[in-house]
């Protein structure tokens, strides 16, 4: 192994300075500085392994990863799935991303975070203006989903729930809770719907538009 620096090819979008470690003549490990036309136009590349490049800095400032042209800021392809790992190496912390607008100064606010809560294991998002609070919950154990709220069932919503071309699908024999247990409306047969209070059925509709009051049959 060696470590060398090497001046090259002085023509547009070649790279004029290499430096870094090579086996024999082969690059393990470095760094190339490509020129443009003018003052601009040059960009930077990592090489790795027998030379592969890794990550190129481009003219406009945006970085690929596995990606020579990359289209964002942060620009990452594999073949394998691109993913990210954000891992706070401690317990009860959090590790997320923030997503705002306006002056750099105030980076947290007027927009979104998406996180993972280690303290209460949960995955959330919050949003808002001059401070960001959280609107989405998804608790890591159970899975249950809260909107504006911390679940305490599969689907927990603090707030209006509005359908609009579609429907609230519940099984049978399943229905819908008024907060309180016994008080329900639910289709114990394919051939009525029923409402339940103080956990006992008061009233049914039959499939045929028959009414019962206090009784099933």
């Amino acid at each position: 192994f060696r470590f060398s620096t090497k001046v090259e090819d002085t023509s547009t979008n070649t790279p004029v300075f290499r430096q870094g470690i090579y086996h024999n003549n082969t690059e393990n490990a470095t760094i190339a500085f490509y020129r443009g036309g003018s003052s601009v136009g040059g960009f930077m590349t990592f090489q790795t392994q027998n030379g592969n490049e890794r990550m190129r800095i481009a003219a406009n400032g945006k970085v690929g990863i596995g990606m020579a042209d990359p289209q964002q800021k942060i620009h990452i392809v594999d073949t394998n799935g691109a993913n990210i790992i954000l891992n706070s190496n401690t317990g009860a912390e959090n590790s997320g991303i923030f997503m705002t607008e306006g002056a750099a100064a105030s980076p947290y606010t007027n927009g979104a975070y998406m996180y993972y809560d280690g303290t209460n294991n949960a995955f959330k998002i919050n949003t808002g203006t001059t401070s960001l609070s959280t609107k989405f919950t998804i608790l890591r154990d159970n899975g249950n989903v809260g909107i504006g709220i911390s679940p305490t069932k599969k689907l927990h919503v603090n707030g209006d729930i509005k359908v609009d071309n579609g429907s609230i699908l519940v099984p049978q024999a399943y229905g819908i809770n008024f907060g309180q247990s016994g008080y329900d409306i639910l289709m114990p047969s394919s051939t009525r719907i029923a409402i339940n209070t103080a956990g006992s059925e008061k009233l049914s509709v039959l499939n045929n538009g028959n009414v019962l009051i206090g009784t099933t049959t």
